[in-house]
């Protein structure tokens, strides 16, 4: 006699008697699991998100599930039905989160129309403060930052008064640039103002495409 599970689907996982595993493991392994339907996906995930009372898990799981809904150029990975389904089981305090992710997104459709990087926004810090630290600061908003030092390299084989200029001109570079890849949340205008809230930021700007 096959066991019968007790399953809830959630980002492709299911949390069962059998421990969290992927959930087309189970449904490929067990006959008895009849195909969860587009509503109720939607509506699991949305139950499974509602009983995670911690407020930091609940919020990143909850991320985890919109990341998942939306390709990166702002298009929706699933089934419209199934996401109004989703968001309409949500608590109300999710309504902020789910906002944040709809309107990055109506950014990102419009790519083509605009002159800027609608997924990266460029920040510049002073020169003192660490990569590692940078990385720190952004990580709110940060799917991935690349740090520009602008350092300019002194070749020993050049003429000491080639090399005497390029150390002048290394005293006067006081900023690194990091370029950060936007979490899909985020519009670069929130970024950026997340970003200019940051004490050791001098200033903070879309990236022109």
């Amino acid at each position: 006699m096959k066991r019968k599970i007790a399953a809830i689907l959630c980002c492709g996982l299911i949390v069962s008697n059998l421990g969290y595993v992927r959930a087309d493991e189970i449904l490929r392994g067990e006959e008895d699991i009849t195909k969860i339907s587009v509503e109720s996906s939607g509506i699991k995930k949305a139950e499974y998100i509602n009983s995670v009372k911690n407020e930091k898990e609940h919020e990143e799981l909850l991320e985890q599930v919109m990341d998942g809904y939306y390709n990166d150029d702002g298009s929706l990975n699933c089934d419209l039905h199934e996401y109004e389904i989703f968001k309409s089981k949500l608590k109300t305090q999710d309504k902020e989160i789910v906002d944040n992710y709809e309107e990055a997104a109506d950014e990102r459709k419009m790519a083509d129309s605009l002159d800027y990087c609608v997924d990266e926004i460029a920040v510049n810090f002073d020169k003192n403060v660490s990569d590692d630290d940078i990385k720190l600061l952004l990580s709110d908003v940060a799917e991935d930052v690349v740090v520009d030092n602008f350092s300019l390299d002194v070749d020993e084989d050049l003429p000491e008064g080639r090399k005497a200029k390029i150390r002048e001109a290394q005293k006067i570079i006081t900023d690194k640039t990091a370029f950060v890849k936007l979490k899909k949340s985020y519009t670069t205008d929130r970024a950026i103002d997340v970003a200019k809230s940051i004490e050791d930021v001098k200033n903070a700007d879309v990236e022109t495409s």
